[in-house]
């Protein structure tokens, strides 16, 4: 996480998370070519708004192998057209069972 010393516009109860959070939005809303001051509104309605939305709830982020195996997942079945599972274990590196598991998400066997 960024440290919270570096953004002293944050109040200093902020959770560590929503200050990061903050932070990160700052940093993309000025890069967008927002002005510093609006960019900083814009991150502290959000941040407010998280944290009277989520107080007090247990917050899980998967991390980034989960969401790149489903964007692989979407991208075999959007490539499937019946007669390619050989073709597509190849292509994906993987075995052709697998690439059954997955498109038999969507389509029956």
């Amino acid at each position: 996480m960024d440290d919270p010393e570096l953004d002293p516009q944050w109040p200093d109860a902020y959770p560590r998370l929503l200050v990061d959070l903050g932070s990160k939005i700052v940093r993309w809303l000025e890069a967008e070519g927002l002005s510093a001051d609006r960019s900083w509104s814009i991150a502290m309605r959000l941040t407010d708004e998280i944290m009277r939305d989520w107080a007090g709830q247990q917050l899980y982020i998967p991390g980034g192998r989960r969401r790149e195996a489903a964007e692989r997942a979407a991208q075999i079945r959007s490539r499937f057209r019946g007669d390619n599972i050989a073709a597509l274990a190849r292509e994906f590196g993987c075995t052709e069972r697998r690439i059954r598991q997955v498109v038999g998400e969507e389509v029956d066997f």
